[in-house]
């Protein structure tokens, strides 16, 4: 039964992706509609990132780490502002090659809620399902403003392990 919720929870959101590269943009979507995503807006920089995610208020922003002129880091930056971004809730997926352990600490120390390296299909629906379902609030973490850090271990580990 949670896997139909699930399934209809992923049909039902509304995902942006912002990838400076049209290939990329393009797989992402595939992989998306394949997990049965139905509402993707595609953006190719930071700054139509930003209206994007201002104008539309999705579900979920699917960002990649090079965007052109403002860095999918900057997006981050930017929307996780509560003083000045209008939807800093947003959860955000960041998807990129950079998967050196100094990028993901830098990309979820932003605010990103999930970090996925390209090129990805296995681990999607997972983080895709994290995003949603398991919605942390965000919180302000010195000068950041992020997702509350994950209980650990997870509640259902808690329980298995009694």
């Amino acid at each position: 039964m949670g896997k139909t919720r699930d399934e209809e929870m992923v049909r039902a959101a509304s995902v942006v992706i912002a990838d400076g590269s049209q290939f990329g943009r393009r797989l992402t979507r595939t992989m998306l509609v394949s997990l049965g995503v139905r509402s993707i807006t595609e953006v190719a920089d930071g700054p139509s990132a930003l209206e994007a995610v201002s104008s539309s208020r999705p579900d979920v922003l699917i960002t990649d780490w090079d965007l052109p002129i403002l860095s999918g880091i900057d997006v981050i930056k930017r929307i996780r502002s509560p003083e000045s971004f209008p939807y800093p809730d947003v959860p955000i997926l960041m998807l990129t090659m950079r998967t050196e352990r100094r990028h993901v600490l830098k990309a979820l120390g932003h605010g990103a809620n999930e970090f996925l390296a390209k090129p990805t299909m296995r681990s999607s629906k997972g983080r895709l399902i994290s995003a949603l379902a398991q919605r942390r609030p965000i919180v302000r973490f010195g000068q950041y403003y992020l997702p509350a850090l994950r209980a650990w271990p997870p509640k259902s580990s808690q329980t298995e392990m009694r």
